[in-house]
């Protein structure tokens, strides 16, 4: 699967990392922090969907505008407590028991190649925005989601 979405573009840009016992608390700590361990491509502007990675399958699919950096970051104060599907999330992330989920970034998404040909019948179908990268994002994020059905996307 890795090898699969590297070759659609995905990049590998960081992880998440399980905290120790003694650095997370029940409540409102933080149990996962996101480490950006490839900083260029952790501060590059999006728009962008990524993807949450554990043992080669797809756990989590997110999209946005901001930096990979900024993302993970509301995504570690959802896990403080700052959204029910924060905490949620986190809760599953740590019941996998995994120490580690990598997290793979695309900066062009898929659809961005239809987008941009404008005269082709794919482009025609996806009227009337076909242009608009957010909605490129967005459908991509919608792709990858019902196709992987990832376990942390369920609501």
């Amino acid at each position: 699967m890795k090898k699969l979405f590297q070759d659609l573009g995905y990049e590998y840009c960081g992880y998440w990392q399980r905290l120790s016992e003694q650095m997370g608390s029940t409540g409102k700590e933080l149990w996962m922090k996101y480490t950006a361990e490839v900083k260029g491509l952790s501060s590059q502007e999006g728009p962008l969907v990524y993807i949450w990675m554990v043992n080669d399958q797809i756990i989590y699919v997110g999209e946005t505008s901001q930096t990979i950096k900024k993302r993970m970051g509301g995504h570690e104060g959802g896990f403080r407590g700052g959204s029910k599907s924060g905490i949620e999330r986190q809760k599953s992330m740590l019941a996998l028991n995994e120490s580690r989920i990598d997290v793979h970034v695309a900066f062009k998404p898929l659809f961005s190649n239809y987008i941009q040909q404008s005269n082709n019948a794919i482009s025609r179908l996806m009227l009337p925005t076909t242009n608009n990268m957010i909605v490129a994002r967005k459908r991509e994020e919608a792709l990858i989601i019902g196709l992987m059905n990832p376990i942390l996307n369920k609501r």
